[in-house]
């Protein structure tokens, strides 16, 4: 089965990793990643917004980091 890449969701995804920089969590707290055991198990689609939150996180810590 083909994983169709969600725009929307992934664009989610990344605003959500920047309200947790926002909140004072650390990048080891996405939630697409904290419990998992087996990476391989999950589908491409799971991957992508795994990398939208950490992407939204980083965007959000570089702009911290400039003030």
């Amino acid at each position: 089965m083909k994983d169709d890449i969600d725009i929307p969701t992934m664009l989610e995804w990344q605003h959500r990793g920047m309200a947790a920089r926002i909140a004072g969590e650390t990048s080891s707290s996405n939630p697409l990643t904290s419990s998992v055991t087996d990476l391989c198990a999950k589908t491409a689609a799971w991957h992508l917004n795994a990398q939208a939150w950490s992407f939204g996180w980083s965007i959000e810590n570089a702009h911290i980091a400039q003030d």
